[in-house]
């Protein structure tokens, strides 16, 4: 039979979830609980796999020079507005004349 008080702090005390035990260790900050196989238990919690990169959106005054972005950012020319991207194997490539006015 699960087990739970409410302290005068506002906390709750769990002995289970489930029906599945809860370890009495107290966590340290930032602790997730985990489940080991057979109890859950203070853990610093999982890393999922690395995503993709994010695409960046990049502007100055002016186009791009190659050295600025990586491949799939945008870039804004302020100046002449101007869009160019995604950059794709180091290149910019042509730019898109956006409408004025």
């Amino acid at each position: 039979m699960p087990f739970f008080a409410l302290s005068p702090t506002g906390t709750v005390d769990a002995t289970s979830l489930r029906g599945r035990t809860v370890s009495a260790t107290a966590p340290a900050t930032g602790a997730v609980l985990g489940w080991n196989g057979s109890a859950w238990v203070p853990s610093s919690g999982v890393t999922g796999p690395t995503g993709p990169e994010s695409v960046q959106w990049l502007y100055g005054s002016g186009a791009p020079s190659a050295g600025i972005g990586r491949s799939n950012d945008f870039y804004l020319d302020t100046t002449n507005g101007i869009l160019y991207g995604p950059k794709t194997s180091g290149s910019w490539g042509a730019g898109l004349q956006l409408q004025t006015g």
